[in-house]
């Protein structure tokens, strides 16, 4: 007899993600947004960042921006500010996440009240656990990728049900979403799948082609429509030489999200011991426990594509390897484990008997003190709007004192100045460039050696050379910045304020100053 899945306890599930939000908070126009909403803007006015070099610069808005342009076009239909509809689409997302994470729980064999113990520790695990790749699980500003994590999830959720159809589609939606996330999880599943080969060969090949067709017409299509764009054509993707260069560009600007060999000690133990509980408890399971021993194989399948990736990133260097993030792997080795870490918990846990009355008293007590201290503690981690900080009232200044089509040098580790003083920024640390064309990435490496004065050989790596350009930066003679602006045909420099000879701004707060200068 088949079990009844029960109703889902929405009250239960509001809390926990009011719980999660209180853990990580929220926060709009920041982190991510400062390299992505750009594009946005650019899509709906392009009149703006005209003068960056080249438009490349500014993703083109069916490569990264699908899930911003939707959100931007949502917020005009409606006549809503921005910010609420992001704001109601990551609580959504969070909820999501949960919903999916109790049916996934469900399909593992686990009761109502081991469900409910494994989803209130949820949020702890998401966004304590050390990761490899530094992306956490639930994040504090709505980003494709957050968005991807639930749909792959519920991928995986009709994957552990044999609905193999159904899961290549929601993997296929998760590619639409954040493109990396959904190869990556497609060929993680595949592994899953090819490990049930040996023991039963027939199902193998029946299951195959319904959970392949779907996501590949879906990849297909969206590559065949980058082609007609022209978007990475002829990109050389497996060149040995480009992927060489690439890796010491990556070892300056992104070693802790793409590099193995820069991941903490802390943090490669704790994979290592989720790995080894994964592998000894597949072999623990019998053969009645096909959705947990699905599970193992798709965390090892994760496993795997991180593996490889750490070859061909580090020892082997192709640029096909960088553009796919592999470590980014480990967000959902971590999340199998800690479902198959409940799983286990719940089996070793199943003599202990407490009265049924005890059980609802605790239950209730965990939900109203839950409740009581997320809404105690929500608020200040909370925000709604673009933050007031000082580079954000400057640019408000900028925009109203300058031409849309101005062309700014500014501080490269200063975030956000293109998108805050909506103009053209000669480079910029955040934004950078390394997965474009090679003539691209080339290019914004050498403006950004120039503004951070790094020598080759470069001496530094990832958060070293952020310190040393912002140092570099702040010491570079304003001839040179000058020469530097004739040159690229520079507007106005944003710089330190202080007395400048020859120059009078045209906007100051404490810190900072623009200048305009003759390009």
């Amino acid at each position: 007899m088949c079990r009844k899945e029960p109703l889902v306890s929405w009250k239960r599930l509001a809390l926990l993600s009011l719980l999660a939000l209180t853990l990580t908070g929220y926060r709009f126009g920041t982190g991510d947004h400062v390299t992505q909403f750009p594009s946005v803007l650019h899509f709906f006015d392009p009149q703006l960042y005209t003068t960056d070099f080249p438009l490349q610069m500014i993703f083109p808005p069916y490569l990264k921006i699908g899930l911003h342009v939707v959100l931007f076009s949502l917020a005009r239909f409606l006549h809503v500010p921005v910010e609420y509809v992001y704001f109601f689409t990551h609580a959504l997302v969070f909820l999501a996440f949960f919903w999916i994470s109790k049916k996934l729980l469900y399909v593992l064999g686990l009761t109502i009240p081991e469900i409910f113990w494994g989803l209130l520790f949820l949020p702890f695990w998401a966004v304590f656990t050390p990761s490899l790749s530094h992306f956490q699980i639930l994040v504090s500003h709505l980003v494709p990728y957050q968005c991807a994590v639930p749909l792959t999830l519920a991928g995986l959720y009709f994957f552990l049900k044999s609905r193999f159809f159904f899961s290549s589609i929601l993997l296929g939606l998760a590619f639409l979403v954040h493109q990396q996330i959904g190869l990556l999880s497609f060929a993680a599943f595949n592994l899953g799948l090819l490990g049930e080969k040996l023991s039963s060969p027939k199902k193998f090949l029946k299951n195959l082609l319904p959970f392949q067709l779907p996501f590949l017409i879906v990849f297909g299509g969206y590559f065949f429509f980058l082609q007609t764009r022209g978007s990475h054509q002829g990109y050389p993707w497996f060149d040995l030489s480009w992927g060489q260069e690439l890796l010491q560009m990556v070892r300056v600007r992104v070693p802790h999200h793409l590099l193995f060999s820069y991941a903490r000690i802390e943090e490669i133990i704790f994979v290592g011991v989720m790995v080894l509980f994964v592998i000894s408890y597949l072999k623990g399971l019998d053969q009645g426990e096909k959705p947990a021993r699905r599970m193992c194989l798709i965390g090892l399948g994760f496993l795997m594509i991180m593996a490889l990736g750490a070859f061909f990133t580090e020892v082997y260097p192709l640029p096909v390897a960088f553009a796919l993030y592999p470590l980014r792997g480990d967000v959902f080795l971590r999340l199998t484990a800690y479902f198959l870490l409940v799983h286990w918990g719940s089996k070793a846990l199943k003599d202990l008997s407490f009265p049924r009355l005890v059980k609802r008293i605790f239950r209730s007590s965990f939900f109203w003190a839950g409740l009581c201290l997320t809404l105690l503690f929500l608020g200040p981690h909370i925000r709604l709007h673009l933050p007031r900080k000082e580079v954000v009232r400057l640019c408000a200044c900028v925009q109203e004192k300058t031409p849309r089509e101005s062309f700014l040098l500014a501080p490269p580790a200063l975030k956000g100045v293109r998108l805050y003083c909506q103009r053209s920024v000669f480079v910029s640390w955040k934004g950078h460039g390394l997965f474009f064309r090679p003539a691209v990435a080339k290019e914004w490496f050498h403006r950004l050696t120039l503004l951070c004065a790094l020598k080759d050989p470069l001496s530094c790596e990832g958060k070293e050379c952020l310190a040393l350009c912002r140092k570099n930066f702040s010491l570079l003679p304003l001839e040179d910045l000058l020469a530097l602006s004739k040159e690229y045909k520079i507007n106005y420099l944003l710089l330190e304020r202080r007395p400048r000879k020859g120059l009078s701004p045209v906007c100051e707060t404490e810190h900072l100053a623009l200048y305009p200068i003759d390009p």
